[in-house]
């Protein structure tokens, strides 16, 4: 909650600044909150920073948290497509959790095959990460089990679909608002 106030009043101070509402717009997706302001930050985020990565999966990831793949998918293949187009891959498009998000969209949408393709990928990006980040973690923690349940013929673990609002901190979430 501290870190979604913190992101807010960057946002409020720089509300031009495509980082301040791309980042503001990954955690309201992460957390599975307030997903139509997020989407309106990504969208201004992917207005001044079309080209990276990380704002792609932004809008992506919010896409895929309302429940619509197609328009996820759409995403998820220009970063899987630049990443194929750079001979040299340049690190900020081979975070691991852009391709385990890419996952998750794709079997959602029955692409099993490719699916699999882009678990092994984020896996493999996330194991060659010294320190790894939060993010890499969480690919080595989960990842593996998304594949041995396709392997097993079940259902992955894949990122859940909550939609919320986040309650600011100086009530509990249980209170009226006045």
């Amino acid at each position: 909650r501290e870190a979604v106030e913190a992101l807010e009043k960057v946002v409020s101070l720089q509300s031009e600044d495509p980082m301040a509402n791309n980042n503001l717009a990954y955690v309201y997706a992460e957390c599975g909150v307030n997903l139509e302001k997020a989407e309106k930050l990504a969208q201004k985020a992917i207005s001044q920073a079309a080209n990276d990565p990380t704002v792609i999966d932004t809008l992506g990831w919010v896409h895929y948290k309302q429940g619509r793949y197609g328009e996820a998918a759409a995403r998820f293949r220009q970063i899987v497509q630049q990443s194929e187009e750079n001979a040299v891959q340049d690190a900020r498009t081979e975070h691991s959790i852009l391709f385990d998000h890419a996952g998750d969209v794709y079997y959602k949408l029955g692409w099993t095959d490719k699916a699999v393709s882009l678990w092994k990928k984020a896996l493999e990006l996330a194991g060659k990460q010294s320190p790894a980040s939060s993010d890499d973690q969480m690919v080595l923690q989960a990842t593996p089990a998304k594949l041995k349940a396709v392997r097993a013929g079940k259902q992955p673990a894949l990122a859940p679909l909550i939609q919320k609002v986040l309650a600011p901190a100086s009530r509990p979430a249980s209170a009226p608002a006045k």
